[in-house]
């Protein structure tokens, strides 16, 4: 998994990268900065499925924007093992072990905050 990321720039492989694998750190770097809650989307194999972060309004965010519980549930669904999707709110010590043991740190989190002021800019 190895993506051409732009710094704070949203693109394609910007999205792949952060639903697909960097999602833990995104979360991570918007909870920081924000203080919004990390959600956690259900599991596959035992391993979280996605990371995202409770917009204080209540809509889950991630680099795609803002996203009801439902519609969340609805995307991971087929993922999901057994096919149920949970959401969970999960400490940052637990999404950063995730993202440093289970992902090895795909993009380094100094590039992660990058995008931080943009994914903020998608809750306006």
């Amino acid at each position: 998994m190895r993506w051409h990321l732009t710094p704070g720039t949203i693109t394609p492989d910007a999205i792949e990268a952060f639903t697909r694998g960097a999602c833990a750190g995104l979360a991570i770097a918007v909870h920081d900065v924000t203080g919004w809650p990390i959600v956690e989307v259900g599991h596959c194999d035992g391993l979280p499925l996605h990371f995202l972060v409770r917009h204080p309004g209540g809509l889950l965010v991630d680099i795609r924007g803002s996203h009801t519980d439902q519609t969340v549930s609805d995307e991971w669904e087929f993922d999901a093992d057994g096919g149920i999707v949970a959401l969970a709110g999960v400490g940052r010590a637990a999404v950063w072990d995730c993202y440093l043991v289970d992902c090895g740190e795909i993009v380094p989190m100094d590039l992660v905050r990058t995008f931080v002021p943009a994914v903020i800019a998608l809750t306006a």
